[in-house]
């Protein structure tokens, strides 16, 4: 296993990470927190299609993304770009107040009508579990 400081959004470049309002927790999101905007951090962030191009990939496996509410942005660049792991297991953030639950919604739909079919949710109702229509492990 090998370890890269980068994020994973739908363009590349930096994003503001914000820190949680919670001192207790740790989860940084590239949504807009006020409260904690002046302890806010810079990550670069890459396309999954650029991460896959600088280390030589033609095809994932399996993506894991709990990426604190940026989830909805890189599922819909990750179909757009025509990159369709083998399966795919995410959390959504719509229990985040910022987040309306149609974004999952959207999401899901968006996932199906790309030849995927959820094999599992946990259940809270946020992790969920896809797999192509056509895989075969």
């Amino acid at each position: 296993m090998r370890w890269f400081e980068v994020g994973i959004a739908d363009y590349d470049g930096e994003a503001d990470f914000f820190p949680p309002e919670n001192p207790n927790h740790i989860s940084h999101t590239i949504l807009k927190r006020p409260k904690t905007r002046e302890k806010a951090i810079k990550i670069k962030v890459k396309r999954l299609q650029t991460i896959m191009k600088e280390l030589g990939h033609n095809q994932i496996d399996i993506l894991k993304m709990d990426i604190e509410g940026a989830e909805y942005s890189v599922i819909n660049n990750i179909i757009s770009e025509g990159i369709f792991p083998n399966q795919i297991a995410v959390e959504f953030h719509h229990f985040f107040k910022d987040i309306p639950i149609w974004h999952t919604f959207k999401a899901v739909l968006s996932l199906v009508k790309s030849g995927y079919r959820i094999f599992h949710v946990s259940e809270s109702g946020y992790e969920y579990s896809f797999i192509l229509n056509n895989y075969i492990p």
